[in-house]
């Protein structure tokens, strides 16, 4: 009967590709079957206010419906409802336990899962299995193809061994079960299916990715729990899931607990272990967003393959002897700069090594590496002669870890940019495993090039370096925090609630990303008041508050230049010691600005025929004058020439502070805000009334500046600030410019000019117009909406013939109101694209008046 089984299931494994008929047919069940399920959980079990919910990015997950304490209770059932080892064997007959206990508990579970699918609802479990995924995407079931968009060499050869594996173990697997799934009572087909290679790889992906413990805990409800990491990853914090999954032997009963505060409306996760993330790629088949405990897994330089070799690298951490995984949390790597030592040591060094970590690092350190011993390993020398060898090698090794990691970027053929774009815009047209490669890609990319970062080193002039070594910072220790990761753990430390953070986005540099699926209307900041900066940051300053409360209340300094003051004092000149250090030190170089007025003369000059030019000028003059001003002010007072030197204000920190402020804060109750996470904001246009950021300021003391949604943002996404201001605005305040902008218009400014030669006349027609010599006009595409002062302001200063009566010129007023007024704009268009130097600019100006006025 085996040998029959055998040869039905490779007939199974090569031609059959269906699935048991009491599934669904989607790749999760609908709402009424996820009710059903609950309400047998409820049945079974003391539950808190959780329910399961649909979150974007993230399909399902498990929401609280009201506040959940720490150390609360999350579920609490009887053992006979947990699917594991014991509840297997106590279900099937005694005289099939010898074929479920020859093999691991989790094919025991994975057996037990298809026959309990393949029952239908002839199994207790049936609300349950009714819910899970019918297709999981995990890269067990790839193709070849599919594996090699990954284009990592490293996960590449992983997700083939793994893959191979899968097959190995299904064989292994059918050989030993089917015969066994043929004689349970199902349909013909699911009986089949059992037996077949996509029953095994569900039922197997099924264990690998919902059992909790090393007791293999397969817990209705609570497998459908996200992942997630909320620590900081210097902080020593069990995470493990022993800690949160008590099993009582004496009451026959399980009780899982939660370790955090849950809020209401806001996820229930599990916390990440201490697995990077190509763990959870390869055995959960998803990418994890901010894993702490994640490495870099890049394939090692080709060596010499040696045994003792091996040894050393397994010793070390080595995944394997081909492949390290750089710890991206280290400012140096040392464990793996040793590798271009090590590859070239003699055998001899290798054994002291050995020896080394089984005397010392594995007895008396519990496994646990300290600098000294990589030194000494990787140098085959002992105490401060290794670390002297170490010290002066260390550059040249970092080079050459440098130069491979240069090696692994060129490996991808796209940038992040060009991932993030087919991942956003294809969403819907790519298959789960493009999106799951792209995520995989886009996230390697990433922490290559931090790692690619950590490594470089300033190249520093030979003759400067005697005279700056004085000067020189302290350089920054093994388990310094990056700054990225230090920056997002103090806007954590200064909020009662952010659920965005920053990091990379698809456009480029740094941006705000969702840390969960956020609603429209839904809060997303909380932060304190004290760590955003405003006028208030300026005016109660410690150090020079008092001074520049009396030059604001006299009027001799504008807000933007007192808060730019305040924000270049603690940038340049506090930044060590300053309250706002982490968010100072992410904070876009002048270099990184691109601003109108950063613009060289000729540059500029293409502007010309734009009213735009004139605003950059106004504003560029506006810069200078607060400059001066600021300087005169500062001299004027002798505690300020202490705080602010000339050395410490010049020029351009003044400008780089100005634009910050000018381009990247908020107006909140007429108050400009330099909010920290939402100064790395991307800008992006709105749509329709009703879409623009809300943003509340407490009036307490010790208040908050609450920030609210205007559009739902999916789980991992850049979230963006809706602007509506017109191109021109943004570009003269921001420096950037946003294409289909809802509220767009075209800048025109009318003047009558002094030398017209019938100044007299027209500017008392346009005093009886109710409008001044000189205004400015914003006008919409659409023609029709042009304001009438335009067209009246317009025909005015055109007009050279002021010898009619005044009832003939109400009739031409009238004319002009009527059909003339579409030629007197199109005359005007035509008058001002030859002010244009570029033509392309023209061309722009009349396509969007002209195709409205035909």
């Amino acid at each position: 009967m085996d040998l029959v089984a055998l040869l039905v299931a490779a007939v199974i494994y090569v031609f059959f590709s269906g699935e048991p008929q009491t599934g669904s047919d989607t790749l999760f069940s609908n709402s009424t079957e996820i009710r059903n399920f609950e309400k047998w959980v409820h049945q079974r079990a003391h539950v808190a206010p959780i329910k399961i919910s649909d979150f974007s990015g993230m399909d399902r997950g498990l929401v609280a419906v009201e506040e959940i304490k720490p150390n609360s209770t999350l579920i609490e059932l009887d053992l006979d409802d947990v699917i594991y080892p014991s509840t297997v064997l106590k279900s099937v007959p005694e005289s099939e336990k010898n074929l479920f206990l020859a093999m691991s508990d989790d094919l025991m579970l994975a057996a037990f899962l298809i026959q309990e699918r393949i029952k239908g609802r002839a199994s207790r479990w049936y609300p349950w299995l009714q819910t899970l995924p019918k297709h999981p995407t995990v890269p067990s079931s790839f193709t070849q193809s599919e594996i090699k968009e990954f284009e990592d060499p490293a996960i590449i050869q992983r997700l083939n061994i793994q893959r191979s594996d899968y097959y190995s173990t299904y064989f292994a697997f059918t050989r030993h079960m089917c015969t066994y799934f043929l004689q349970v009572d199902a349909p013909f087909r699911d009986r089949l299916w059992a037996c077949s290679y996509s029953g095994f790889e569900w039922g197997y992906t099924m264990v690998i990715t919902r059992t909790v413990t090393e007791n293999r805990l397969l817990i209705p409800l609570m497998d459908y729990r996200n992942f997630i990491s909320t620590d900081s990853p210097f902080e020593a914090v069990d995470r493990s899931h022993e800690r949160t999954h008590f099993i009582i032997n004496e009451q026959n009963q399980l009780r899982v607990v939660t370790d955090k505060r849950v809020k209401r409306g806001r996820q229930v996760y599990l916390d990440y272990e201490a697995f990077p993330s190509h763990y959870y790629l390869q055995h959960f088949g998803f990418v994890p967003i901010s894993n702490i405990h994640d490495c870099l897994l890049i394939p090692l330089p080709s060596h010499t393959p040696s045994p003792r070799l091996s040894r050393v690298f397994k010793a070390l951490g080595y995944p394997t002897d081909d492949s390290v995984c750089l710890d991206v949390t280290r400012f140096l790597n040392d464990k793996a700069l040793s590798f271009f030592l090590l590859r070239e040591a003699d055998e001899d060094q290798l054994q002291k090594c050995i020896d080394l970590y089984e005397t010392r690092v594995s007895s008396k350190q519990k496994g646990r590496w300290e600098a000294m011993d990589v030194y000494e390993c990787a140098t085959g020398e002992r105490g401060d002669k290794a670390k002297q060898i170490w010290d002066d090698g260390k550059e040249e090794l970092k080079s050459k870890l440098f130069d491979h990691l240069k090696w692994v970027e060129s490996v991808y053929s796209t940038s992040i940019a060009a991932d993030n774009w087919k991942l956003h815009m294809e969403r819907d047209r790519l298959s789960a495993a493009s999106k799951l490669a792209l995520r995989w890609r886009i996230s390697r990319k990433h922490l290559i090039q931090l790692m690619m970062s950590n490594l470089k080193t300033e190249q520093l002039n030979p003759q400067s370096v005697q005279s700056s070594s004085s000067q020189s910072s302290p350089q920054p220790t093994l388990n310094e925090v990056p700054p990225l990761l230090r920056l997002n753990d103090w806007v954590k430390e200064h909020s009662e609630n952010t659920k965005i953070s920053i990091g990379s986005t698809p456009w480029g540099g740094l941006g705000v990303i969702a840390k969960e699926a956020i609603q429209k209307g839904e809060e997303v900041l909380r932060i304190h008041n004290d760590t955003v900066i405003g006028l208030h940051t300026a005016l109660t300053h410690p150090r020079f508050g008092k001074a520049f409360s009396a030059f604001y209340h006299q009027n001799q300094l504008s807000e933007y230049a007192l808060i730019a003051l305040t924000l270049l004092w603690e940038k340049f000149d506090n930044e060590r010691w300053s309250l706002f250090a982490p968010f100072l030190a992410k904070l876009p170089s002048i270099e990184e600005f691109h601003h109108p007025v950063l613009l060289s003369k000729d540059d500029l000059l293409h502007l010309y025929g734009s009213a735009l030019l004139d605003e950059v000028s106004a504003l560029n003059a506006t810069l200078h004058r607060e400059f001066e001003a600021s300087c005169a002010l500062i001299q004027s007072h002798k505690h300020l020439q202490k705080l602010f030197t000339s050395s410490l204000v010049t020029y351009p920190r003044f400008l780089w502070a100005e634009l910050l402020v000018r381009g990247k804060s908020l107006v909140v109750d007429g108050e400009t805000l330099l909010i920290p996470p939402l100064v790395f904001a991307h800008n992006s246009i709105f749509q329709k009334a009703g879409e623009f950021l809300r943003i509340e300021k407490e009036e307490e003391k010790e208040g908050n500046v609450v920030v609210v949604s205007s559009e739902s943002t999916e789980f991992s996404s850049d979230w963006m600030i809706r602007q509506g201001f017109p191109n021109w605005y943004m570009l003269l305040s921001k420096g950037e410019l946003l294409l289909a902008m809802k509220g767009d218009c075209v800048l025109w400014n009318l003047e009558l000019k002094e030398d017209d030669p019938f100044f007299d006349e027209k500017a008392e027609r346009l005093h009886k117009a109710n409008l001044h010599l000189y205004e400015r006009f914003c006008l919409v595409p659409n023609a029709e909406s042009i304001p009438d002062k335009f067209f009246e302001m317009l025909r005015i200063l055109r007009r050279n013939d002021f010898h009619s009566s005044e009832s003939e010129l109400a009739d031409g007023r009238e004319v002009s109101r009527s059909e003339d007024r579409w030629s007197l704009l199109l005359d005007a268009i035509k008058e001002k694209m030859g002010s244009y130097i570029t033509q392309v600019v023209s061309d722009r100006t009349r396509s969007r008046y002209s195709l409205r006025i035909r």
